[in-house]
């Protein structure tokens, strides 16, 4: 990793963004754009590297946008957002795919995934971290010792699941809730 703190790896072969792979002005500005807001991207640990393109751009108005995956667990299905602005809280994101009145996924017969009944946890080196869904995903990436697995990746979770404690004791390290 270099004085960028953006890992070499990332910025090679798996790419920032396609579109700008060999514009090097492009990737110094990115890399100094995250660096100077306290994000460290590290490598793949979900393997998401040949089912998910990975872009991390700087949009023309100058925000900063990653792709995200959302991982549930219990039904073993993810939902891939390829363009997540940095400043767009988590709530107004499972609001849109989860409306509490509106129609469940066709994964969820049951209709138990709705925005106000989930919570969203974030794998840190030593144990998880349960988010508040009012947090911004800029909030999220700068948590204390969280490096970004190559794109952010949040576990959501059904509020009051028994599958939480699976998820803990998987990440038994630590536990925080902010």
């Amino acid at each position: 990793m270099g004085s960028s703190g953006i890992n070499a790896e990332y910025m090679g072969s798996s790419g920032i963004n396609a579109e700008y792979m060999g514009d090097e002005k492009y990737k110094a500005a990115l890399a100094k754009s995250l660096t100077s807001m306290g994000i460290t991207i590290g490598r793949d640990a979900y393997n998401t590297g040949g089912m998910y393109p990975c872009l991390t751009r700087l949009t023309d108005a100058g925000t900063l946008q990653f792709s995200v995956l959302f991982v549930y667990p219990e039904p073993a299905q993810s939902d891939f957002i390829k363009h997540y602005d940095l400043d767009a809280r988590f709530a107004d994101h499972l609001a849109m795919m989860f409306p509490p009145q509106g129609q469940p996924p066709s994964w969820d017969a049951k209709g138990e995934y709705s925005s106000d009944a989930l919570d969203i946890f974030l794998v840190l080196p030593k144990g998880i971290r349960k988010l508040n869904p009012g947090k911004t995903l800029r909030q999220a990436l700068t948590t204390k010792n969280y490096v970004v697995p190559r794109m952010p990746v949040f576990h959501i979770v059904r509020k009051k699941s028994s599958y939480t404690k699976v998820l803990l004791k998987e990440y038994k390290k630590g536990w925080d809730v902010t």
